[in-house]
C-alpha cells in the first residue's frame, strides 16, 4: 500500500515579514517627507521616479498583504460557515483599528474643547487615514467571509468586489459627495475633501489580496521555499503587461478622470508592482530565514510599530513630536539619519511588547 504524502506545513512567516517590510517602508516614507527639505527629496528623473512609485505602494502592497492574511486565517464549520469567533476577532480588530486612527488625529487635548472647535477643525478630523482605510476595508471583507460558504465562494467574490471597486472608482469620483453627505460619510468616497484613502480605490487592494489568498497559501505549501517568491513576481509582471495593454486599447473609454488618483489602470499597475514587491520581500526572507521565529512574533505587533512611528513623527494633541523640531528642515543626509533613529525606537517599541508578551506567565 502506497503511502500518502505528508501535508506540508504553509510558511506563513513570508507573509509575516512582508507585513513588517510594508510598514517599514511607510515608516520611512513618512519620516523622509516630514524631516527632509523639499529640495532635497527626489521627485525628478530616474531615481525621483523610483522613490515616488516605491512610496506610492506602501498602502496599496500592505493592503494586498492583509488581504492575503485574512483569508490564510479563515476557518469554517461543518456548514461552511466561518466560525463565529474569527468573525468577532475580525470585527473587533477593525474598529480598534478606526478608533486609534482617529484618536491619533483627535482635534483637542481636553475634551470639553471638542465644543469649541470651529467646522473646518471637524472637517479635516474626518479625513480618512492609513488604519481608517485598513480598518473599513476589514470590515467589508469580513462581511463578505460572513455571507459566503466556501473559501472558493469568497475568493471569487473578492476578485469580482474589488475588480468592481477599480472599474467604479472614475465614476464614484465624478460625484460632488461633500453636497450629498455629511463630511464623515463623504470622505470615505472623495478625495476632494483633502485625504488621501478612500474606499474607491482603496478597498479594492483589501478584496483583490483576499481574492489571491487561496493561490497564495499554494504557493506556501508548496515543496520549493521560492516557489511563493518566483510565482508573485511572475504573475505582478504579467498584471503589468496586461494592464499597459489594456490601457493603450481602453483609456478612453472613462469619464475624465485624474490618472493619478482614481484610474482603474493605476490600481492594477499597482497591484501588478505590490505583487512584485511582495515576491522582493519573500527573496529576503528566505536570505534571512533564521529569523523566522522572530518575524512571525513581531509581525502581531505591527499596529503597536505603526502607531509608535506616527505617534514619534507627528505626536498628537497631548504630545511633543520630531515633527515639531525638525519641519522639513533637514538635509538628506541629516534626514536618513533622523529616519534611522524613528525606525529603531518604532521596532523597539514593538520588540519591547513582544518580548514582554513572551516572558508573561499565563494564568488559568
Amino acid at each position: 500500500m502506497r503511502e500518502e504524502a505528508p501535508v506540508l506545513k504553509p510558511r506563513y512567516a513570508v507573509l509575516d515579514f512582508a507585513r513588517l517590510m510594508a510598514v517599514f517602508m511607510m515608516i520611512q516614507g513618512h519620516s523622509i517627507g516630514t524631516f527632509v527639505m523639499a529640495s532635497q527629496i527626489p521627485s525628478e528623473g530616474f531615481w525621483g521616479a523610483i522613490y515616488v512609485w516605491l512610496r506610492g505602494l506602501t498602502s496599496p502592497t500592505f493592503l494586498l498583504i492583509s488581504g492575503i492574511v485574512n483569508f490564510v486565517g479563515i476557518k469554517r464549520d461543518e456548514e461552511g460557515r466561518v466560525l463565529p469567533r474569527i468573525l468577532r476577532k475580525r470585527v473587533r480588530r477593525a474598529v480598534v483599528l478606526i478608533l486609534i486612527d482617529y484618536l491619533l488625529i483627535f482635534p483637542a487635548n481636553r475634551v470639553w474643547d471638542l465644543f469649541s472647535l470651529q467646522p473646518e477643525q471637524w472637517f479635516a478630523f474626518f479625513r480618512v487615514g492609513t488604519l481608517n482605510i485598513i480598518g473599513v476595508s476589514l470590515l467589508l471583507v469580513t462581511a463578505l467571509m460572513a455571507v459566503t460558504r466556501s473559501n472558493r465562494a469568497f475568493v471569487l467574490w473578492s476578485l469580482v468586489i474589488g475588480a468592481g471597486i477599480a472599474f467604479a472608482t472614475p465614476y464614484v469620483h465624478q460625484v460632488n459627495w461633500f453636497a450629498l453627505l455629511p463630511a464623515y460619510f463623504a470622505h470615505y468616497l472623495s478625495f476632494k475633501g483633502g485625504g488621501s484613502f478612500a474606499i474607491f480605490p482603496h478597498s479594492g487592494f483589501l478584496f483583490v489580496g483576499a481574492g489571491l489568498g487561496g493561490y497564495a497559501l499554494r504557493l506556501l505549501r508548496h515543496p520549493n521555499p521560492w516557489k511563493f517568491s518566483f510565482r508573485m513576481g511572475e504573475v505582478g509582471l504579467a498584471v503589468i503587461l496586461t494592464t499597459i495593454s489594456a490601457y493603450l486599447v481602453a483609456h478612453t473609454w472613462f469619464p475624465p478622470h485624474d490618472f493619478w488618483v482614481s484610474s482603474p489602470f493605476l490600481f492594477w499597475e499597482k497591484v501588478g508592482l505590490s505583487m512584485v514587491m511582495i515576491g522582493l520581500y519573500a527573496v529576503l526572507f528566505h536570505v534571512t530565514e533564521g529569523a523566522a521565529d522572530f518575524y512571525s512574533r513581531l509581525s502581531r505587533k505591527n499596529i503597536h510599530i505603526y502607531v509608535a512611528h506616527i505617534m514619534i513623527i507627528f505626536g498628537s494633541t497631548w504630545g511633543w513630536s520630531f515633527s515639531r523640531m525638525w519641519p522639513n528642515t533637514l538635509t538628506l543626509a541629516q534626514g536618513v539619519a533622523a529616519t534611522a533613529l524613528v525606525i529603531a525606537l518604532s521596532y523597539g517599541i514593538g520588540i519591547g511588547i513582544a518580548a514582554a508578551e513572551t516572558r508573561r506567565p499565563d494564568i488559568y
